[in-house]
Order: C-alpha cells, then sequence, then structure tokens
C-alpha cells in the first residue's frame, strides 16, 4: 500500500484531489462502492462546515419514504434563506442509493426542489451515492442550475497506508505488525476498502493468521463485498434475492468472461454502448433464446455493473 499525495502518486493520478480543493463547488457528488466512508465523509464534513460557522443540514435519505415528508425538509427556510436573510449553509444529502423512494422518481424530486434553491455561493450542496446507480437526471440538474463550472463529481480514492496505520492502532493492533502481514499475502486491495479491512482487523484480532492460501483470503474478501453491509438496507430487510455466495458466482462469470480491454458492463441502452471501452449484458450472458437466458440475464441486471467516469477524491 502506498500513500496518495506522495509525487509518485501525483504523477499517476493527476486528477488526484483532497477535499480542500473542492471546497468552494456549489454542489459536489461523492461516489464510491458501498462501505468506501462515504456517509463517514458527510458527517466530517457537517463537523467541518459547523466549525466555519455555517449552517448545516444532513439528510438521510434513507429515512424518507414519504414524497411529501422529504419536499417539506428539502424546502425548508434555513435552505431557502441561505445567503440572502440567513447564514450561509450547506445541505449535505446522503443514501441516494438507499431510499425508500425508487432512484429515478428521487432524482426527478430532487431536480424539482433544485430549481427552487438560490445559486448562490452561500448554499452549497453535497450528495453522496453508490456510484453504480448514480442518476443521470440529476447530475444534468445539476449543471442546468449551478453550471458546469460549479459542480463536481469525484469518486472516493482507497484508504492509504497511514489510514490503515491509523485504523489498526485503533482496533488495537500493532500497525506495522498488521501491515507486514497485508505485505505478505498481498491483500492491500482488502485492506484499502473499509468494509474488507474489517475482515482483516476481526482476523488480526482473532489471534489466526491470515489463510496460508491467498485465494482464500481473496474469496472471504470477495464474500464479503458481495454481503448487504448498509444499516437502512438490512434494517428495512431490503437485501436482495441472493445470497452473499450467489452474488459471488455471479460476479466471478463476468470477470471469467469480460474482455480484458473492457472497463465495465453498460446497462443502458444499446444505442448509447461505446463497445471500445465496455461490453454489455449479452456478451456476458450469451445471446441464447429462452426462459433460461431470460433469467440469467435478470440475474445481471439487477446487480448494476456500470460505473460512470468520475474524478476521485
Amino acid at each position: 500500500m502506498r500513500d496518495p499525495g506522495d509525487e509518485l502518486d501525483r504523477f499517476e493520478n493527476p486528477d488526484l484531489l483532497r477535499l480542500a480543493d473542492i471546497a468552494e463547488y456549489r454542489a459536489v457528488v461523492f461516489l464510491g462502492e458501498p462501505g468506501m466512508g462515504k456517509s463517514t465523509l458527510l458527517g466530517d464534513l457537517r463537523d467541518l462546515s459547523e466549525a466555519q460557522g455555517r449552517r448545516t443540514i444532513l439528510i438521510d435519505l434513507a429515512e424518507y419514504g414519504n414524497e411529501d415528508r422529504l419536499l417539506g425538509y428539502l424546502r425548508s427556510p434555513e435552505i431557502l434563506a441561505a445567503g440572502s436573510t440567513g447564514p450561509a449553509a450547506d445541505l449535505l444529502l446522503d443514501g441516494i442509493d438507499v431510499c425508500p423512494l425508487e432512484t429515478p422518481r428521487l432524482a426527478a424530486l430532487l431536480k424539482k426542489v433544485f430549481r427552487g434553491y438560490p445559486a448562490t455561493r452561500d448554499l452549497r450542496v453535497r450528495l453522496a451515492c453508490c456510484s453504480a446507480v448514480w442518476p443521470e437526471l440529476l447530475e444534468r440538474a445539476l449543471i442546468t442550475h449551478w453550471e458546469a463550472a460549479n459542480v463536481i463529481i469525484v469518486e472516493m480514492a482507497p484508504l492509504r497506508r497511514r489510514d490503515v496505520e491509523v485504523a489498526a492502532t485503533a482496533e488495537g493492533l500493532v500497525p506495522s505488525a498488521f501491515l507486514a502481514q497485508i505485505e505478505e499475502h498481498h491483500a492491500g486491495v482488502l485492506a484499502a476498502r473499509p468494509v474488507t479491512l474489517r475482515l482483516l482487523f476481526g482476523q488480526a484480532k482473532s489471534g489466526h493468521s491470515f489463510p496460508t492460501e491467498r485465494t482464500d483470503l481473496y474469496r472471504r474478501g470477495c464474500e464479503r463485498l458481495c454481503a448487504e453491509d448498509n444499516p437502512s438496507r438490512r434494517a428495512s430487510r431490503r437485501l436482495g434475492h441472493r445470497t452473499p455466495s450467489q452474488r459471488l458466482a455471479i460476479v466471478a462469470r463476468i470477470a471469467v468472461v469480460l474482455p480484458t480491454d473492457r472497463k465495465a458492463v453498460w446497462i443502458g441502452s444499446d444505442a448509447d454502448l461505446d463497445r471500445t471501452r465496455d461490453c454489455c449484458i449479452d456478451d456476458i450472458v450469451g445471446r441464447e433464446r429462452g426462459a433460461v437466458a431470460s433469467k440469467r440475464r435478470t440475474a445481471l441486471s439487477r446487480q448494476p455493473a456500470y460505473l460512470p467516469p468520475a474524478r476521485k477524491v
């Protein structure tokens, strides 16, 4: 594991940004895989904004299944008065992908709400969403209202080595010994994601060494990634119809048949498919006819796989 911010990392990824680099944007979208720390980041931003004397409103969209209730909160006077009769404000919207409202419906609602917001620098909007389900409609709404120069979409970067050291210390582990195990088993990819890092912490704290076979460790890590870790979805029992092992089998098939020069699986309109970069579901399940092929297509369609391009923060 390395620490982004070093000169070599800046050379390899010139788009790497720090929070300070995006502070002045009026609208910022944080994308990332489940368990990458988006909610934690919004909580930190709330504390930072409050320390700067800004009014901060953090809304967990997972708690809103009623449109009228959500609309009433989003149109509160403290937001609409930002920069005019009221103090500067930050609106933080978490959990776009876990809101009980369907994502397209939520996107249309937010588009309508944003039209009524003051286009002022005294109101900043921050949104967090899973990369695979970020709605393009909402992206266009942000750009239309605040203009492209004032909107940025970023993707959460993996944890740095120093982040893992701090977390290991907090877990009561010896950072140097823990990182030595990570390097010995080439498990940096798992340690770089909070959800699988917790798996590694559990293994280390149990007193047992990591599995001798590296494949066993990666299998456990992949199954952990395929499990539903979001508390809101677990509480509402929105866990899907497949077990982590079944999801892993689907992902394994994708990995086997996905051409090495393709970056993602496109699940949008065939007319917009860029075959120089992506492949489609038919490339994975084949073009067989009949109930079996249809069932397999449905299984894959329920697992969004396309990641929109985004800069990293």
